[in-house]
């Protein structure tokens, strides 16, 4: 499938709490082409920054606990996913769902005092992109295929002040 023509069609997005909303142009592109698309994105969990944050939770909170090192190795061995694509495994059922249980309960015990920006996590009935680093935070996730190298780059754009927006003046209409 090719890009270039869903990319140039897609206008915004918008997340609430359980959707995603897209606006792009009907026009040039047509919703079984973007649904087709959007289910073929790959998805990344197990990232470096997440990674990075439970290790810092486990060195500066509490280093020996079930959930520990690893949130999805965890799961996994609960759900009776054992193997060496564990990891592969739960992620694809996490994130093929069609719903998802999300638990109110506190997730690590004491709480997490550290989540790195731009990562995203349950939080509560929510999910929370972390658009800054923040002192708290529940597990960890991450839904979209991205190099860390590319993030990176995107990240010192952003920091410089280089990004480029598409920023279009409207009348909304109801």
């Amino acid at each position: 499938m090719k890009t270039k023509p869903i990319l140039n069609s897609f206008i915004d997005s918008a997340s609430a709490i359980r959707s995603l909303l897209i606006r792009y142009d009907p026009m040039h592109l047509s919703q079984n082409i973007l649904i087709k698309y959007l289910q073929t994105i790959k998805k990344l969990v197990n990232d470096h920054w997440n990674n990075h944050a439970i290790q810092y939770y486990m060195k500066t909170m509490r280093s020996k606990v079930n959930y520990l090192p690893n949130n999805l190795k965890f799961i996994a061995y609960n759900n009776g996913i054992i193997g060496e694509n564990n990891i592969e495994q739960i992620s694809n059922i996490l994130l093929n769902a069609q719903w998802l249980v999300i638990d109110y309960r506190t997730k690590y015990n004491p709480a997490r005092t550290y989540t790195p920006g731009d990562s995203c996590g349950i939080d509560g009935n929510y999910m929370t992109i972390y658009s800054i680093e923040s002192s708290d935070g529940y597990q960890l996730i991450q839904l979209q295929s991205i190099t860390e190298l590319k993030l990176q780059n995107l990240r010192r754009l952003a920091l410089a002040g280089k990004c480029q927006y598409q920023i279009i003046d409207s009348i909304l209409n109801n």
